[in-house]
Order: C-alpha cells, then sequence, then structure tokens
C-alpha cells in the first residue's frame, strides 16, 4: 500500500491524502509540499490538495537534515508525514509502506 495519512478531521468527501509533489528551493530557504486526494489507490481527479510550506531558518534547516538523512530507516515521504503532523499542517496518522 503506498504511503498516505489519514485525517483526523476528513475534508468533504475524503480523509485521505498522499504527496503528490515536494519543492525544495535551496537558495531561497524554503520547501513547499502538496497533499492530494488518494482513494482507493488511486489519485481523485480533480480532487482535493492542501499544500503546507516552510521558510526561512525552519526550511533551511529541515533540508540540511533531509540531506544527512539515512531513508533507508524512514522514507521521504513518512518524514514529510511527520515533519507535516509536528507543525500542525495536518492533523493525521501516517500508514502504508514505500510502493
Amino acid at each position: 500500500m503506498a504511503e498516505i495519512i489519514t485525517l483526523t478531521t476528513p475534508l468533504p468527501a475524503t480523509a485521505t491524502l498522499r504527496i503528490a509533489n515536494v519543492t525544495l528551493d535551496i537558495r531561497g530557504s524554503s520547501i513547499r509540499v502538496t497533499f492530494a486526494e488518494w482513494v482507493t489507490g488511486a489519485w481523485v481527479i480533480d480532487g482535493r490538495e492542501i499544500v503546507a510550506q516552510w521558510t526561512g531558518p525552519t526550511a533551511a534547516g529541515l533540508i540540511l537534515a533531509l540531506n544527512k538523512a539515512n531513508l533507508t530507516t524512514q522514507s521521504l515521504s513518512q518524514r514529510i508525514f511527520t515533519q507535516a503532523i509536528a507543525d500542525g499542517k495536518l492533523a493525521g496518522t501516517q500508514s502504508g509502506t514505500v510502493p
């Protein structure tokens, strides 16, 4: 099963999101992540999206940590979900594994 997050408070028509896009702007110290609807193993066409963004010193620190990370013990998706939940950008539970 793909890595997903099940929202604590579902959006209308969905409770499950998957990471659709990650943009790392190293020079500009910015991270932008788009989470999109994921239902029954497929993207929802014209589905809802939530965008989370980190900027400045926070983003610079996260980019540095990611650059040094061992992604064999915790995937990039898991790290993003964990950070988004910890920072209050999403409320939910991460599940699934790297496909």
